[in-house]
């Protein structure tokens, strides 16, 4: 079906044809999958039990963030496992292939995009407190969710009927020298974290400049007022950079992909397989790490997570405005 001349590609590493490998890589697969389902079926269903420091706003991103990195991660990892199984039954069904490579599309875009609404909400709260509820309503922010979900579908169609037309799967690694105009997803994604990252690296400094005049301000006088302001303010600085960390860990991890498939179409010659293998894996695994910075920043969130595994039932939930 993919047709390779010598002057395109290296041959396969004979690795790859080895049974330890497809074990191997098929083991690991299977493994983020069950990780990526796991730990955002945790934050779905921890944090709302949880005390709020992100606002209601704020956490229905996060939530519908878990739901988008969950079934990311069980479609991607689940394919990709079944690929390493028998390269078959994906390759030699170009339709099915196209279908599952637009579902991973949709999802890691439908990431992102969500990432940029969280963005866009703290960047509210932080810059406008006194507009921010009367900006960002309830239905509001359920259109931005609405049209970043919408977002991710819409690329996900395209993605399919790009790759049925053009002849090409991204479980192969000749695809981008067989067909370099795929690359534009890529490249597109990376677009989006970059504004995404510019807007969380404002925020960052805006943040830290208000901490500080609060602080200033309790120094000098004393009341509740005071105190309660300062503890708004640190749980806004705590959301900001929850989701400047996510931001930073999304680049880390498709950093690797995006620069190989830059080199495969600059060079016209496909990776070897285990590195391509290596790139994606490191690329697919934004549905989990997502969830892993979450649970490393927020410490009341992980007490819930416990208690809620002991069906212990939490009272006294708090929330803020913002």
């Amino acid at each position: 079906m993919w047709t390779q001349t010598a002057n395109q590609t290296l041959e396969l590493d004979d690795v790859t044809r080895l049974p330890s490998f497809r074990m191997t890589a098929m083991s690991f697969c299977f493994f983020a999958q069950f990780l990526s389902v796991s730990l955002n079926l945790l934050i779905i269903f921890a944090l709302p039990r949880s005390h709020n420091k992100f606002g209601e706003n704020g956490r229905l991103c996060f939530c519908w963030l878990a739901v988008s990195d969950l079934l990311g991660g069980l479609i991607c990892f689940g394919a990709r496992g079944v690929y390493e199984i028998d390269p078959s039954l994906l390759l030699d069904n170009l339709k099915v292939c196209a279908l599952v490579s637009a579902s991973c599309t949709s999802f890691f875009s439908m990431s992102n995009c969500l990432l940029a609404v969280a963005s866009i909400d703290r960047y509210i709260a932080i810059t406008r407190p006194m507009q921010y509820p009367i900006l960002l309503t309830r239905m509001r922010i359920l259109i931005l969710l609405g049209s970043a979900a919408f977002c991710g579908i819409t690329l996900s169609i395209l993605r399919a009927f790009h790759g049925i037309l053009s002849d090409t799967c991204d479980f192969e690694p000749m695809m981008y020298v067989n067909e370099p105009s795929m690359l534009c997803y890529v490249m597109l994604a990376m677009l989006i974290g970059f504004i995404t990252a510019v807007m969380n690296t404002r925020l960052l400094v805006i943040a830290r400049q208000h901490r500080r005049r609060i602080i200033q301000v309790c120094e000098k006088a004393v009341g509740g007022a005071q105190n309660m302001n300062a503890l708004a303010q640190g749980g806004k600085m705590k959301s900001i950079v929850t989701v400047s960390l996510i931001v930073g860990a999304f680049y880390l991890v498709w950093t690797p992909y995006a620069i190989g498939a830059l080199l495969a179409v600059a060079r016209g010659i496909a990776l070897p397989e285990p590195v391509y293998f290596s790139t994606i894996y490191i690329a697919l695994s934004t549905h989990y790490v997502n969830a892993l910075v979450f649970f490393g920043l927020h410490k009341t969130f992980r007490q819930a997570v416990c208690k809620m595994c002991r069906r212990e039932t939490l009272h006294g939930e708090e929330t803020s405005i913002l």
